[in-house]
């Protein structure tokens, strides 16, 4: 009887181990390994081409974002559902830098996908969100900036153009040094490149 209760503690005990090992495997391959893979960068423009009407759709009491109304301000463009563990841990920065930022030029603006109205409001509403959001329920915004994963935020320059879309978490130092690279005091603007608000309409 010592025998099988010693052999069942180590048995115990092994699986314990191995479940500690997936875990930690699990956990590698989403914070080092996903950030990197192909998948991130796969059949994103480097330049927008905006040439369909695009509307953004406001949550119920909450008013959506105009982006033609922050011509001239550096924009940071946000997908995200509140099912999703990174959009969830990214969220507060956003919120931090938004307070931050908001009277430098600069505007945060979130797009939530995939998800379900209330679920995205009772979110909102736990982090004290006050950067305007909108709702993609027919998914047109995502498939319009090709969106692949979440959280996914462009860059957009005050002259409208797309500097740079980062896949993934942000940090509040990534964050940070986007922004800078999109502020008006930074950013030389060019005719050379399309712009979006020359095509997009939004929220009528």
């Amino acid at each position: 009887n010592l025998t099988k209760f010693r052999c069942g503690m180590y048995s115990k005990q092994n699986t314990i181990y191995w479940v500690v090992i997936l875990l930690l495997g699990i956990y590698v391959l989403y914070e080092v390994i996903t950030p990197n893979h192909p998948y991130w960068n796969a059949n994103m423009p480097s330049q927008i081409k905006l040439e369909d009407e695009i509307i953004f759709k406001p949550f119920e009491r909450v008013q959506a974002p105009q982006l033609r109304s922050h011509h001239g301000k550096g924009i940071v463009l946000n997908f995200w559902a509140s099912w999703c563990y990174p959009c969830r841990k990214e969220m507060p920065i956003l919120q931090s830098v938004w307070q931050q930022y908001q009277y430098q030029d600069i505007v945060i603006l979130g797009v939530n996908v995939w998800d379900k109205q209330a679920d995205a409001l009772d979110f909102l509403n736990e982090v004290g969100v006050t950067y305007p959001n909108s709702q993609d329920s027919d998914v047109q915004l995502a498939e319009f900036f090709k969106v692949q994963g979440l959280p996914t935020t462009l860059f957009i320059t005050p002259d409208g153009t797309h500097h740079n879309t980062i896949l993934g978490p942000l940090t509040y130092e990534t964050l940070t040094k986007e922004i800078a690279m999109i502020t008006p005091q930074t950013i030389i603007q060019s005719n050379q490149h399309n712009s979006i608000f020359d095509t997009l309409y939004l929220y009528k």
